[in-house]
């Protein structure tokens, strides 16, 4: 059988609002033509959709399944959409976005600017999120790239990510910390001084943990924990404080004067930072034209890229 868009966008209606009623209203249409609708289908499909409870129509299995290929088939009609509107110049559409903190205080602000000027009928949707947490949203066509630091997750998944360039991860801290007067600070001196970190579930967090763990010491504990970069760096340009952050990041500040990297050799980690899209379907064209332009901006700011 194939289900028409119609009965796609209802069924999508019913199963995210988890009742007929909300759905109608939503979709304004009358209550009996979704009912129908949900009902032809689970005849067409021989399952049942939902149990109809007094709370609501709770999904089934088999609607959870359903639903994960019908948000997939709406992306895709909405990259066809963004596809031929930006056939005509990228004068209108929307660039959907997933991305790490670091990428987002770092060098996208300056592509995204550049890219609203070249093509001011553009807008942007730009989620945030650690890399475990932008993945579902890109599955489901919630995004339609992810830009994030490389994970052996996605060689499971049905991804293809492209490598856009290789970032350096270093204990940063104030340019007149006391233990920049050492030539060589071990990481049991850093043990002395307070740390502005992520959460434990943050990719850098777990690195840094590595690091110590290895050398047979107990990680740095967060004075102040926080999911914040920006706060990060101010809190480090502040006094003593230690953190652990992404040049790319940090590379304003380190070229102002107000950031340094302590003891690189000691915890510095190279990573490759992908753009991470769905193996199938396509990117629309507004946000390969973001991707170039997050390219260029880096090779201005002197960022190695993928092809060196």
């Amino acid at each position: 059988m194939t289900l028409d868009l119609r009965q796609l966008q209802i069924f999508r209606a019913v199963h995210r609002l988890g009742s007929v009623g909300q759905a109608a209203r939503h979709l304004n249409l009358s209550q009996p033509a979704v009912s129908k609708t949900i009902k032809r289908i689970e005849e067409e499909l021989e399952v049942p959709l939902f149990e109809r409870q007094a709370r609501g129509m709770v999904p089934t299995p088999y609607a959870d399944s359903l639903a994960v290929h019908a948000e997939l088939v709406s992306s895709e009609m909405d990259v066809a959409v963004e596809t031929i509107r930006a056939m005509r110049g990228l004068s209108k559409g929307t660039v959907k976005v997933g991305a790490t903190p670091s990428i987002i205080s770092g060098a996208l602000p300056k592509a995204i600017d550049q890219l609203l000027a070249r093509h001011p009928g553009l807008s942007v949707k730009l989620v945030e999120g650690i890399e475990d947490q932008l993945l579902p949203p890109l599955l489901k066509g919630e995004v339609d790239v992810v830009v994030c630091g490389q994970m052996r997750r996605t060689l499971t998944l049905p991804v293809v990510t492209q490598t856009l360039f290789t970032d350096q991860v270093c204990v940063i801290c104030s340019p007149d910390h006391p233990l920049r007067s050492t030539r060589a600070p071990a990481l049991s001196d850093m043990l002395d001084y307070p740390w502005v970190l992520p959460g434990a579930e943050n990719v850098m967090w777990r690195r840094l943990s590595d690091v110590f763990t290895m050398a047979g010491l107990k990680p740095p504990v967060a004075t102040i924990e926080t999911g914040s970069a920006t706060f990060m760096k101010r809190m480090t340009e502040r006094g003593d404080y230690l953190t652990f952050l992404s040049r790319t990041l940090t590379h304003d500040e380190e070229r102002a004067g107000r950031l340094a990297v302590l003891a690189p050799s000691l915890t510095s980690w190279n990573r490759d930072v992908v753009v991470v899209r769905r193996a199938k379907g396509t990117v629309s064209r507004p946000a390969a034209a973001l991707i170039a332009t997050l390219g260029e901006v880096l090779h201005e700011i002197g960022i190695n890229d993928a092809s060196g």
